[in-house]
């Protein structure tokens, strides 16, 4: 199948962006590899090979806190980084401070070794490791020709020229908890570095700096930065509107789709967005025959089946009329 219109062809590992770019994906099996642990149970990592190397950063960090360095087969690592505009490792007092100021995160203990920091917050560890060199072009190109949040991506990602990997690890039942600690901790230093934005691998996120400071707000409220955890996709053909997510399946949940719905492409985001922020506040499983409430107290049934959109994963696809 040929895929069109700004979507991921699993089939084929393409992303279609008005011209096609192609990765070369691996799927890569990691065994019990770190002798320092008693037990390390054995983890399948996503199909980007740059995102299992973060994982790698993370768990390489995770190993330097020996007080810690403690897992589970119910473990789950968000991981993303903050592309910086210059090639200084992070200031750890000032982000730390911030960090403080801002979220009323207090860090009394934390390791720092050769660019890395490593701390406990809550139930989670927390690793960053200061990159001295880029994000490869291969990784952002495909993720910055999708990013209508960021419609400099290809300008600005260009220019960076180091990273700051966060990780952030926990227990999988947690997982709307990790993306809110990673949010905060990405805030802060987006806020204390010369950094242009955040880039998500397994969402295909990229995210300029003052967008998503912004967005960390909402957190304040009780309100999800959705826009900073999911993609949303939006597709217009022959006068109907069509969207979708990636993202949702780091929280546990299947990908949502809408299918050519006659209603404008601004109010079928709109209840889109609406329905994802209402499934990832609520934590709800959808199945085929539940009922969402979405815009003006309507009621719209799910679907649960193949993906249109998405057509390698089953989708929850709203039935908007």
């Amino acid at each position: 199948m040929v895929v069109q219109r700004g979507r991921w062809d699993f089939k084929k590992n393409k992303f279609v962006v008005g011209v096609v770019l192609t990765l070369n994906f691996k799927t890569t099996l990691f065994d019990s590899v770190f002798n320092k642990f008693e037990y390390f149970p054995k983890m399948f990592f996503s199909k980007i090979d740059f995102s299992s190397r973060l994982i790698l950063v993370a768990f390489s960090l995770l190993i330097s806190l020996k007080n810690h360095a403690q897992t589970s087969p119910d473990q789950q690592i968000v991981t993303g980084m903050v592309l910086k505009n210059d090639s200084e490792p992070l200031n750890s007092a000032l982000f730390f401070a911030k960090l403080k100021v801002e979220w009323g995160i207090a860090v009394d203990s934390f390791s720092e070794k050769e660019r890395t920091i490593v701390f406990a917050i809550d139930s989670a560890i927390v690793m960053m490791a200061s990159m001295d060199y880029a994000v490869p072009m291969l990784e952002w190109a495909a993720p910055a020709g999708i990013s209508w949040l960021w419609k400099t991506a290809k300008t600005d990602v260009q220019a960076h020229r180091s990273q700051i990997v966060i990780s952030v690890a926990g227990k999988h039942g947690r997982s709307v908890k990790l993306y809110q600690d990673f949010t905060k901790i990405a805030a802060a230093v987006l806020e204390t570095t010369a950094s242009s934005g955040v880039f998500m691998p397994n969402q295909y996120l990229l995210l300029p700096r003052g967008f998503y400071v912004e967005s960390v707000k909402k957190l304040r409220s009780g309100d999800l930065p959705v826009y900073l955890w999911t993609y949303f996709g939006m597709t217009q053909e022959n006068g109907l509107a069509s969207c979708y997510s990636w993202g949702l399946s780091e929280f546990g949940m299947k990908e949502m789709e809408i299918n050519d719905t006659p209603r404008s492409i601004q109010e079928a985001h709109a209840i889109f967005f609406d329905a994802v922020e209402q499934v990832l506040h609520l934590n709800l499983r959808l199945k085929t025959g539940d009922k969402i409430t979405i815009q003006n107290d309507e009621s719209v049934a799910v679907q649960l089946s193949k993906g249109v959109l998405l057509d390698e994963v089953e989708t929850v696809k709203i039935l908007l009329k």
